[in-house]
């Protein structure tokens, strides 16, 4: 008796029951018997033209009179029904010496499978075996076996493993069959670097140098743990050169004036390359503003600023970057000291120099920057602003002025007025004057201030002429407000409250302002009200 087709006319037999087309493969090249082609999904209230497509699967049948559990067939074969990215089955029957069959198992080829054979094909690749010559054993379990043997049985669970769509699944099928058996690196180069030193390995894979000549001489790729020989583009090529991303981890740097003296802190990435050997190599610190390299080879420490004049730093970062740039023109060529702060890492503290530089408009960057974050703390402002060394050394003279009008103990301001012409007609008979200086500044987006009330006494001059001293001031309304939400009515609701705390029915009080605005961005001069 023929078992196969014994096999394959009863899987027919199947589908035609529930409608399902069966194509059959006259001649077995790619692995399977049967492309099954199911019909449209009646219960689908989408409009046609949006429908999707309908169910394609693809399956080998085998029929045995024995219930071995297992199968042999040929790897080429197996290799071609996995390859394939629609659904692919294998479908079982078992006889057990009978004309009906007794068991169907329906096997869906899924990730185990496909690895299963891919191994196995690498496996006989290497051996120079030819596909078509090997067997390979597939098993199915109890958990395949259909509940009974019906067409609507064998319809429901191969849609069970295609549950959303096929256009999903063939995507997932497609991820599997690129990605299965893979390492994070699978492919190996073999090369050969021309005219390079020890020195030059090490200063690329820190990020110092950029490239190094080499020759490939071969390249292999790794699969389910073998290797295999790869060809490439490199394969004869001319003219390449090779390069590294460095890596590297976060530490903290701890730099002083002295061994026991106040350390200054800066958050680091720290590259270290693979080519030292028993720190007989080079450790690279480096953030936006400087970098400092620890070269053990030649006993040689070197420290570079790394500013950019036009690029936003942090305010209180930029501040300690200054802060070192004072200290070492005040240390007169002495060394500093250095520790690391990490996990993993040890070393000593070491001393380093910094190079001379012409430090002067540095210096100049860092008086102000002082000046601004002190104006910070003075008006109780948390907002830790972006800014430009470019912006600071614009806006140096606006900063003073602010800083001054805050920080002067003793107010030396006196200002002479005379009152306009409706006012000289009247006789005038001024005590006590109050003047409102509000001063502010736009920076990163924020504007920023506070209003300083001097009260002052009044001395005439002659009729048409006052002049104002002051006596006593106050720091009044510290605010900081985003741009947008910034404008007149803002400070007018200011202006009214500080009328109305100041109003006096037995003196003459009277307010002037002058209004101290400077934008950090746009340059906004200073403005008289």
């Amino acid at each position: 008796r023929d078992i196969g087709k014994m096999g394959e006319s009863h899987f027919e037999n199947l589908c035609n029951q529930v409608d399902i087309t069966v194509n059959r493969s006259n001649v077995d090249r790619y692995g399977w018997d049967y492309l099954l082609e199911f019909p449209e999904d009646s219960n689908n209230k989408l409009p046609i033209d949006m429908q999707d497509m309908p169910i394609e699967c693809k399956i080998q049948v085998k029929s045995s009179d024995k219930n071995s559990s297992k199968c042999q067939i040929k790897l080429s074969a197996m290799h071609k029904l996995v390859k394939n990215t629609s659904p692919t089955f294998i479908y079982f029957v078992n006889y057990n010496n009978e004309y009906e069959p007794l068991n169907t198992y329906l096997l869906h080829v899924d990730k185990s499978i496909i690895e299963q054979v891919l191994k196995s094909v690498r496996k006989n690749e290497i051996k120079n075996k030819q596909l078509n010559k090997v067997k390979i054993t597939i098993k199915y379990k109890e958990s395949d076996k259909l509940n009974n043997m019906t067409s609507l049985c064998l319809k429901e669970t191969i849609e069970k493993y295609i549950p959303n769509n096929m256009n999903e699944y063939i995507k997932q099928k497609t991820n599997i069959l690129k990605s299965v058996g893979y390492d994070e690196r699978p492919f190996t180069l073999k090369t050969t670097f021309k005219n390079v030193t020890h020195n030059d390995l090490i200063d690329m894979s820190l990020g110092l140098k950029e490239a190094l000549p080499v020759e490939v001489s071969q390249m292999t790729q790794k699969r389910f743990n073998i290797d295999m020989p790869f060809s490439s583009a490199f394969d004869n090529a001319t003219n390449l050169t090779i390069s590294v991303k460095p890596e590297y981890k976060k530490v903290v740097l701890s730099i002083k004036q002295s061994k026991y003296s106040t350390a200054l802190k800066f958050d680091f990435n720290l590259y270290s390359s693979p080519f030292n050997s028993n720190k007989k190599g080079k450790i690279l610190f480096k953030n936006d503003m400087f970098l400092l390299l620890l070269d053990f080879l030649n006993n040689e420490h070197k420290f570079k600023f790394n500013f950019e004049y036009k690029v936003k730093y942090m305010l209180d970062e930029l501040l300690n970057v200054l802060k070192l740039v004072d200290i070492s023109n005040k240390n007169n060529d002495k060394p500093l000291y250095m520790e690391i702060i990490t996990d993993g890492l040890s070393i000593d503290t070491l001393e380093f120099k910094i190079e001379t530089l012409d430090a002067k408009w540095m210096l100049s960057c860092y008086d102000t920057t002082n000046k601004l974050n002190e104006i910070y703390h003075k008006i109780s402002i948390k907002q830790n602003s972006f800014i430009t060394l470019e912006e600071l050394e614009v806006n140096t003279s606006h900063v003073d002025v602010i800083y001054q009008l805050l920080h002067n103990d003793i107010v030396d301001f006196v200002s002479e007025f005379t009152p306009n012409k409706d006012m000289s007609q009247i006789k005038i008979s001024i005590d006590k004057a109050v003047y409102i200086l509000p001063i502010s500044f736009l920076i990163d987006g924020y504007v920023i201030g506070a209003f300083i009330i001097l009260i002052s006494d009044v001395e005439k001059i002659d009729d048409e002429n006052f002049k104002i001293i002051p006596f006593e001031r106050k720091i009044y309304n510290k605010f900081t407000i985003k741009y947008e939400d910034f404008n007149k009515e803002f400070y007018n609701e200011i202006y009214t409250s500080i009328s109305n705390e100041f109003k006096d029915d037995n003196i003459n009080i009277t307010l002037y302002t002058k209004e101290y605005t400077y934008d950090f961005d746009a340059k906004v001069v200073e403005e008289e009200k």
